[in-house]
């Protein structure tokens, strides 16, 4: 079985094109073309914290993926904040 045929892909998959639908495909698209910065404007403009921040965990920048960290914080989104943290995105804070 491949990878995109799990039921778990076919959920997100589903859930993914709901939202797409819902909010319109904008932000989708950018996020596709690799324009991190412009899909986060464009989340934050639809009122979407959560996949705002994500689109920031995915840019290439070091102020993009603090800002992401913390929204995600400020939405209590721990597990969110861990992921974002072990996936190498930011270093560590030694604070």
């Amino acid at each position: 079985m491949l990878a995109a045929e799990t039921p778990e892909a076919v959920a997100w998959g589903g859930k993914a094109i709901a939202l797409a639908e819902q909010l319109g495909t904008e932000a989708c698209a950018l996020e596709i073309e690799g324009d991190a910065a412009g899909a986060a404007a464009e989340w934050a403009r639809l009122g979407c914290p959560f996949e705002q921040a994500l689109a920031l965990a995915g840019a290439d920048s070091l102020g993009a993926a603090l800002e992401a960290e913390r929204l995600l914080e400020r939405l209590g989104a721990a597990a969110a904040v861990r992921a974002l943290r072990l996936s190498g995105a930011r270093p560590r804070s030694t604070a």
